[in-house]
């Protein structure tokens, strides 16, 4: 299917032993990349995030990738469209300034990431994105539209119900993905690779 979702912004392997992998056969091996021509290929990750450490912990899994140099990544963030107000009679202000700060919570997450992954892997282009729509449906699409090589998401997402419909993002990515998904699993007690990192504190 097609990219499911408005794009809001969109500027111009080896797993360690907490994350889980579903490998597909696709038209280019990723990892090591293929060399060619003396040259070597660079690989397409999609990085999904939301600010979790679950998340932190899938931005650490990309750093740790023997990917080679120039691959790209998208950081994309995944916004809900946030339904207005019942009554029409409710102040559009007050809703205005709801979805605003909704979207610079987001943006601010999707930029904590990108420096986060910036700063751990200073070799890959990091390119992020923010994206409304539905998390799995988007994630799914973009991957497809992009002709993405790996999908990268966290199992679980921020608090106790979002680790719930985070999990449900990350299986649904996994059994509709047109590539290969790394889930990468928090694991409480685990040191993280960057010190500023909150990855591995969260909960299995």
């Amino acid at each position: 299917p097609a990219l499911t979702g408005k794009s809001i912004l969109a500027p111009p392997a080896r797993a360690s032993p907490g994350a889980g992998a579903v490998l597909r056969p696709a038209t280019r091996p990723w990892g090591r990349g293929v060399r060619q021509r003396e040259k070597v290929i660079a690989m397409k990750i999609l990085l999904a995030v939301d600010g979790s450490e679950c998340s932190d912990s899938a931005v650490a899994e990309v750093a740790r990738l023997p990917l080679p140099a120039g691959s790209v990544v998208h950081v994309i963030t995944v916004e809900q469209p946030v339904c207005p107000p019942l009554h029409t009679d409710a102040l559009p202000t007050a809703f205005d300034k709801v979805v605003e700060q909704f979207r610079m919570e987001s943006l601010g997450r999707l930029r904590a990431s990108t420096s986060q992954l910036q700063r751990l892997a200073p070799h890959l282009q990091v390119v992020p994105m923010l994206v409304e729509g539905q998390p799995k449906e988007v994630i799914v699409g973009e991957a497809e539209r992009w002709a993405a090589d790996l999908i990268v998401v966290g199992s679980h997402g921020y608090g106790p119900l979002r680790r719930f419909f985070l999990g449900s993002v990350s299986l649904f990515v996994t059994l509709h993905a047109p590539c290969s998904v790394l889930v990468a699993r928090c694991r409480q007690g685990a040191a993280p690779d960057d010190p500023e990192s909150r990855a591995g504190t969260d909960e299995p």
